[in-house]
């Protein structure tokens, strides 16, 4: 057998054994699931969009949850059958309406599936501290649950910016008039 033989074969045997190993390790330890749960200003024009850490009262943002395997975005093994990650959303308060969003604020990085409009009741009390709640299915069967809290703001403020306008006589003009009343 020749040298470039035995390599070729110890490659081979050595990809085995790695395969072996990765598959010992996930049944050793299992991956880890978890959720990334991102509030967005709501109107999706914002440019940047920012993420946000109170709703503006009677306003509205987005939730965006992300699936992480091990701390990173989730990716779908290639040759994988397709994963349907569908995320339930729910609020502790009754102010607040979650319902899947419409624009993608995420400039296609995350699934539209995966991002939610929450709205505030106009009604609602500002300062008052709220959750919303994400569970879904991971792909090994387990269920991952994530809780995002966040206040509920003032709402937006009007713009800081206006106009005054104040009526100041001509120059010379106060000048003529005494002039005018000086003549009989």
């Amino acid at each position: 057998m020749s040298e470039e033989h035995v390599l070729i074969r110890s490659e081979r045997l050595l990809q085995q054994i790695l395969d072996e190993v990765r598959h010992i390790r996930r049944e050793v330890a299992p991956d880890k699931w978890s959720l990334k749960l991102t509030l967005y200003t709501g109107d999706g024009m914002s440019s940047p969009v920012l993420p946000i850490t109170s709703l503006p009262l009677g306003g509205n943002a987005q939730l965006v949850a992300q699936l992480l395997q091990n701390g990173a975005p989730y990716v779908p093994p290639a040759g994988a059958a397709p994963f349907n990650f569908a995320p339930s959303v729910t609020s502790d308060d009754p102010n607040v309406a979650v319902a899947p969003a419409t624009a993608d604020v995420t400039g296609g990085a995350i699934p539209l599936s995966q991002q939610f409009l929450v709205t505030d009741s106009a009604s609602d009390s500002v300062g008052v501290p709220d959750d919303i709640t994400v569970t879904a299915t991971a792909p090994d069967g387990s269920t991952v649950t994530e809780t995002v809290a966040f206040s509920i703001g003032p709402a937006s403020p009007a713009s800081p910016f206006g106009l005054s306008l104040a009526f100041y006589p001509a120059p010379g003009a106060a000048a003529a008039a005494k002039a005018k009343q000086a003549r009989p």
